[in-house]
């Protein structure tokens, strides 16, 4: 990792793109490091970690007015896993299980669309006592 401090980091234009990792929904490469924002366990916790080359640099609540954090429309997934991959998934790939305060529902599957579009300001770990959401249903049904 570079000598950069936190507060370089955060005083730095940074252009992020989206995830499908509800976890880590945000990466950026600057200037050859990678790095990723981590939602963490708010309250209890600051509601981000910025996360450089695999080190934790600093947790924060607020975005850098630096940064440019894209719209929830211009998502973008991560590599999708070769076919013969793909027919060896099972149940044991399911995720713990998040949901969105905005929502009725619980995810626990890793390829919801709905799931992984979640805004991170939004985004709880657990069921919050509701029900699955059927195209998670759907997909742990059918083994994805």
């Amino acid at each position: 990792m570079s000598t950069k401090t936190a507060t370089n980091y955060l005083a730095e234009s940074i252009d992020w793109k989206r995830t499908a990792d509800p976890r880590h929904p945000f990466a950026a490469k600057f200037e050859g490091e990678k790095c990723v924002i981590r939602l963490n366990d708010f309250p209890d916790e600051h509601l981000y970690t910025l996360i450089v080359d695999g080190e934790e640099v600093v947790a924060f609540d607020d975005w850098s007015a630096s940064w440019n954090r894209p719209a929830k429309e211009k998502a973008v997934s991560q590599p999708a896993p070769n076919k013969s991959m793909a027919r060896t998934r099972n149940r044991s790939a399911k995720k713990s299980p998040w949901h969105s305060i905005e929502q009725s529902v619980y995810h626990d599957s890793p390829g919801c669309n709905t799931g992984n579009n979640i805004d991170p300001e939004h985004l709880r770990q657990g069921t919050g006592g509701k029900p699955l959401c059927q195209e998670c249903n759907r997909l742990n049904q059918i083994g994805q």
